[in-house]
Order: C-alpha cells, then structure tokens, then sequence
C-alpha cells in the first residue's frame, strides 16, 4: 500500500477494505457526522461502511491523488480519521476535508494531519490555494484551520448548506 504522507504521530494513506470497522466507528458516529456537507445518515453497520468506501473508490480513484486518506497513527492500530484535498462540486476548488473518530478529538490529529496535506497539495501537487469549508457551528474545525494558516473567507453555500469559508495560499 503506497504511503503519501508521513509526521511524527501519523501515515496518511489509501483506504482499504480491511479498514471497513474504522470506516464504520468515524461515520457511523452521528456526532461527526453532524458537521459534514452532505452527511445525510450514520453508516449502520459494516455493510453501509463497505458501501461508503465503494463510493470512494469509484469517486477519487480516477482523481487521485485526490480524495480522502485514511489517518492512522504510526504506532500502529486503525485508522483514527479520514482527510484529503478533495474537488468541490460547484468550481475547480480544492478543499481540504478531514473527519476523526471521537477516540481522536482533541489531541492535535486534525491539527498535524491537515497541516502535512495541505503541504503536501502546495509541494507535490502544485495547486495554488487551498479552501477549507466549515459548518459554522463547529469551532473545533474551524480552529484547526486558523492554527494551520489559513484566513476567513466569507460565507459560502455548497449543495443547499452555508459554511464559513477558509483559504490558504503557499
């Protein structure tokens, strides 16, 4: 398995099928899923979790290096988050979304994994900015964005939902 990214705590890498009960602890938990654009139900089991990472491989594979990435910590274990730069459907924006298991909130993950990526979509990719789009009521997220550099860019509405929008530069 092709590793993308690795910090001192994190490998940031491909999902795959073996992480399906991962999948299922981060999205099927609907106090992540609160926050996320176009969340519609928790996974109920490990079928819908399956599904969910059918419908990622068939939506980022023809992208990548685009789309989500599991976050596992180096010392092993299963994955803790999701995170990817990923296109937005309206524009030919790059966002950078990201998604951790309650077990991984609050110790800094979300903090050192989207610093990496976003990194690594300036070094390796070459894009020019990067969005970061947040549910208004979800300061954490917001927080992890504002530590990593990026700057309040206004509102945004997205597939009928508004979110405070972020941008970063090189």
């Amino acid at each position: 398995m092709p590793l993308l990214i690795e910090t001192e705590r994190l490998r940031i890498r491909p999902w795959t099928f073996d992480d399906v009960a991962a999948v299922l602890e981060i999205y099927g938990d609907p106090d992540v899923g609160r926050h996320l654009g176009g969340f519609r139900e928790p996974d109920a089991d490990l079928a819908a979790a399956r599904a969910r990472l059918e419908r990622w491989q068939e939506r980022f594979t023809p992208i990548a290096p685009l789309g989500l990435l599991a976050v596992e910590p180096t010392s092993g274990g299963t994955p803790i988050g999701g995170i990817g730069l990923v296109p937005l459907s309206d524009s030919d924006d790059i966002e950078i979304a990201y998604h951790f298991a309650k077990r991984a909130w609050g110790q800094g993950f979300a903090t050192e994994a989207t610093r990496a990526v976003v990194s690594w979509g300036f070094e390796s990719l070459g894009l020019d900015r990067v969005l970061g789009l947040v549910h208004p009521d979800n300061r954490a997220s917001a927080r992890v964005l504002e530590k990593v550099g990026f700057q309040p860019l206004g509102k945004r509405q997205l597939e009928g939902e508004t979110f405070d929008q972020y941008v970063r530069t090189p």
